[in-house]
């Protein structure tokens, strides 16, 4: 697999793209302890996606908070894409047309993950998020 780890975001926080993303450990709602380095032993990538909680499938809390700065998450949903070495190689937006499903064009998030499945080099590996700000717990 080919990536080229001199890529940087200019983002000010957060995990940048080419870098070694934090690793965590987060409950899940199957009552189980997740470890990023665990996964990343079972999969080829990882997609990492910070959102609101309504949801009818098995997700980790990040209840402070501490593993969304680390990446850098400003609105939800954000997606953070790691290859198997725990690399970020995308982040951003998942399509082109949040609020839309039928008038997306280009669907970031699947392309991303076919690059890093193929071996190839991801066209696009930053977009700007789509959606409601990350609401901050005060400490």
């Amino acid at each position: 697999m080919s990536l080229d780890l001199n890529v940087c975001s200019m983002d000010t926080f957060g995990t940048a793209i080419g870098k070694y993303a934090p690793d965590f450990e987060l409950p899940g709602t199957d009552g189980t302890v997740h470890h990023l380095a665990r996964l990343l032993e079972q999969h080829r990538a990882i997609a990492v996606v910070f959102m609101c909680n309504q949801l009818n499938f098995l997700y980790l809390r990040d209840v402070t908070q501490d593993v969304a700065a680390a990446f850098g998450a400003q609105k939800t949903p954000h997606v953070f894409l790691l290859n198997q070495q725990g690399v970020l190689c995308y982040k951003g937006a998942i399509d082109d047309h949040a609020q839309d499903p039928g008038a997306v064009k280009t669907q970031y998030l699947k392309d991303a993950i076919s690059a890093v499945l193929s071996g190839a080099a991801i066209a696009q590996s930053s977009t700007e998020p789509v959606g409601c700000s990350v609401k901050w717990r005060n400490s």
